[in-house]
């Protein structure tokens, strides 16, 4: 399937709004490994977000991921609000997906700080790094993280100690 190229994304597009989740969800696979789907493939896929089968989030998170690595910026003032929605219920493989993907929001993901402080204090490792990076993103709105931030300074290690340090140092202006 990759291989057709643009010539299979109207399908692919189509296929994120069929019946069957495993059929959504192998689309949005593929949408995410096509390297130039276009900008109106990868709205349609930012509007499945949504959906009301976790595995298809997963996939279409993932994919708006890949795609931003290739700088697809999606429409983060109309999607924050859903993922704050798919992650108040979303397991904890969505979830930290869906924080990797916020980390590209920056100030749009302000409206989700309550959320990104109770993370910080919940104690989920899983959660934690991505959430600490997306608070250096969202920069001085979330300078009333930095509590939080300083205390997770003192007992953390490895990878997320760093994270933590680097946003630390973000927020303080340094």
């Amino acid at each position: 399937m990759r291989t057709l190229g643009g010539v299979a994304v109207p399908y692919h597009r189509q296929a994120l709004d069929h019946p069957d989740p495993l059929v959504r969800e192998q689309a949005a696979v593929t949408l995410g490994l096509m390297p130039d789907v276009g900008p109106q493939a990868l709205a349609t896929l930012a509007d499945r977000l949504g959906d009301g089968d976790e595995r298809v989030c997963l996939a279409v998170t993932e994919a708006l991921e890949l795609h931003e690595d290739l700088g697809f910026l999606p429409d983060w003032k109309r999607l924050v609000p859903v993922v704050g929605r798919v992650y108040s219920t979303a397991g904890l493989r969505l979830r930290a997906a869906l924080l990797r993907l916020l980390s590209s929001a920056g100030r749009e993901a302000s409206p989700l700080m309550q959320q990104f402080l109770a993370i910080v204090l919940d104690g989920r490792e899983e959660l934690r790094l991505p959430v600490v990076q997306v608070l250096e993103a969202t920069g001085s709105d979330a300078v009333a993280a930095l509590p939080l931030l300083e205390r997770l300074n003192r007992h953390s290690t490895g990878p997320l100690r760093m994270a933590v340090e680097d946003a630390i140092s973000a927020l303080n202006g340094r």
